[in-house]
C-alpha cells in the first residue's frame, strides 16, 4: 500500500476516532446534563417540600396562637363579668330619687288651708271632685304629708303617723280660674295660702322638705322586706 492510502486510512480511522470521542462526550454530558437536572429537580421538590412544611408549621402556630389569644379574652371577660356580680348595687339616696321625680313632674305644688283633722277627708274630697269635674288634666295630686313618730302608751313604745303639718295639705295642680274654684269649693277647705284669688307655689327645695320623710321610710320599709326575703 502506498503512502498516500495509509495516510488516508489513518486520516479516515483518526476522524472516526475523534467522531467516536465527541459521540462520547456528548453522551457522557448529555448524561451529566440528565443527572444535573434530575438532582436539580429534586432539590426543587425537597426545597419545595420544606416551603410547604414550614408553611403549616406557621399557620399551625397562628392557629394556636389565636385559639390562646380567644381563651384569654374568655377568660377576662368571664372575670369581669364575675367582678360585676360581685361588686353590691350602690344605695339610692331616697331623697335625691323624690327630688329628680317631683323635677319631672307636671304642674305647681301649692298650699291650702283646711279645718283641723279634716286634711285627709280633704285629701280624698279634691280627688274625687277632679274626677267628677273633669279637671283630671289640671289637679293632678293631692298630698297629706306625714311623719313617724314613737310614742309611748301603757309603758309600750309604738310607731305611729301623724301629720307633719297640721290643717294643710298640698296639691299639684296647673293653676286657672276652673282649678282654683274646686279646690277652693272643696269642702273643708279654708283657702290658699298666700293670696287667696293667686297663691303662689312652693319651690322645689320645699315640697322636698316637706315630703322626704315619707320617702325615707318607704325606702327603709322596702330594704327590710327586701333583706327578709
Amino acid at each position: 500500500m502506498s503512502d498516500a492510502n495509509l495516510n488516508d486510512a489513518f486520516e479516515s480511522e483518526s476522524v472516526e476516532d475523534e467522531l467516536d470521542i465527541v459521540e462520547a462526550a456528548d453522551e457522557d454530558q448529555a448524561d451529566a446534563a440528565d443527572e444535573i437536572a434530575g438532582e436539580a429537580a429534586e432539590d426543587e421538590a425537597v426545597h419545595v417540600e420544606d416551603e410547604d412544611e414550614a408553611v403549616a408549621e406557621d399557620a399551625d402556630g397562628d392557629a394556636e396562637e389565636s385559639a390562646e389569644d380567644d381563651e384569654t379574652a374568655e377568660a377576662e371577660a368571664t372575670a369581669d363579668e364575675t367582678e360585676e356580680e360581685a361588686e353590691p348595687a350602690a344605695p339610692v339616696d331616697p331623697v335625691a330619687a323624690l327630688r329628680e321625680e317631683l323635677r319631672t313632674l307636671p304642674g305647681e305644688w301649692y298650699v291650702i288651708h283646711t279645718y283641723a283633722g279634716y286634711e285627709k277627708r280633704v285629701k280624698a274630697n279634691l280627688e274625687q271632685r277632679a274626677v267628677s269635674l273633669n279637671v283630671e288634666d289640671f289637679i293632678y295630686q293631692a298630698e297629706v304629708p306625714e311623719e313617724e313618730i314613737v310614742q309611748i302608751k301603757g309603758g309600750e313604745r309604738k310607731n305611729v303617723k301623724q301629720n307633719k303639718l297640721p290643717g294643710y295639705v298640698l296639691v299639684r295642680m296647673d293653676l286657672t280660674n276652673e282649678s282654683w274654684g274646686v279646690v277652693r269649693n272643696t269642702p273643708g277647705v279654708t283657702g290658699f295660702v298666700g293670696n287667696a284669688y293667686d297663691p303662689y307655689p312652693l319651690t322645689l327645695d320645699e315640697i322636698v322638705k316637706m315630703l322626704a320623710p315619707e320617702a325615707e321610710e318607704k325606702a327603709a320599709r322596702e330594704a327590710a322586706e327586701a333583706e327578709g326575703k
